[in-house]
């Protein structure tokens, strides 16, 4: 369940990212 923790975080940082910009 490590890397599915991992991939939600990507996916939260890539949203962040694209919402920041």
């Amino acid at each position: 369940a490590l890397w599915c923790a991992f991939a939600s975080y990507l996916a939260t940082g890539s949203w962040i990212l694209n919402k920041d910009q």
